[in-house]
């Protein structure tokens, strides 16, 4: 099966503004690299996933995405994240997508094992015989969707944004879609909020630190 990856990324220079209390601007856009960077690594390290797009509105983050053998999409503006998510399958389905994995890329504590059980359901002769399948990686607050599985992808499937989980569970039920919910701690902790930024760097210190090269291999 045609698995495909999809992670939405927000210009650097925009993403994680509510970390502001903890990292100063230049830091975040550090940090928003290294995040897509990883992410981009473990889905590397996946078999079962056939292609990796990123969909990002600025140059910077798709010239990153090209750096590490990933597709690019460049997104309308504004941008949506959900009419993105619909043009990106609309343009994918016909050159042979047949599942699309939804990732965000503020995932820092992301294995390959994660990803692995998010495609696990794939292999269910049951999941294959129902008339869809989707699988589904809430939040440690399960409120949000932190991964999505869609088989087959449809492009009216998308609901991210406040209270996804039950949103995406509502749709899928809709459909008829058979559900899996993949609970796992590397799906789980997103990076939002200052109290999100500390617990991580908590449970892994080797993102205490902010001192990352970037791309001319200067630091800070």
């Amino acid at each position: 099966m045609k698995v495909w990856a999809l992670v939405p990324v927000k210009p650097f220079g925009e993403g994680k503004s509510r970390l502001a209390a903890v990292l100063r601007p230049q830091e975040r856009e550090r940090l928003n690299r290294r995040l897509l960077i990883h992410v981009l690594q473990v889905l590397r390290q996946v078999a079962g996933l056939e292609e990796i797009w990123v969909l990002s509105r600025d140059p910077q983050v798709l010239a990153v995405a090209r750096q590490h053998q990933a597709r690019t999409w460049r997104e309308g503006t504004p941008a949506d994240l959900n009419l993105s998510l619909q043009r990106a399958v609309a343009m994918l389905r016909p050159q042979g997508m047949e599942a699309a994995l939804v990732l965000p890329a503020d995932l820092p504590l992301l294995t390959p094992e994660d990803v692995e059980a998010l495609l696990e359901p794939l292999t269910r002769p049951e999941a294959l015989d129902a008339a869809g399948l989707m699988a589904i990686a809430p939040d440690r607050h399960r409120t949000g969707t932190n991964g999505l599985l869609l088989f087959p992808p449809e492009e009216h499937a998308f609901a991210f944004g406040p209270g996804s989980f039950q949103q995406h569970l509502r749709l899928a039920r809709a459909r008829g879609r058979y559900i899996a919910i993949v609970d796992r701690p590397g799906l789980a902790y997103d990076l939002d909020t200052p109290e999100d930024w500390r617990w991580i760097v908590a449970n892994d210190p080797s993102w205490q630190s902010l001192k990352w090269e970037d791309p001319h291999g200067a630091v800070r």
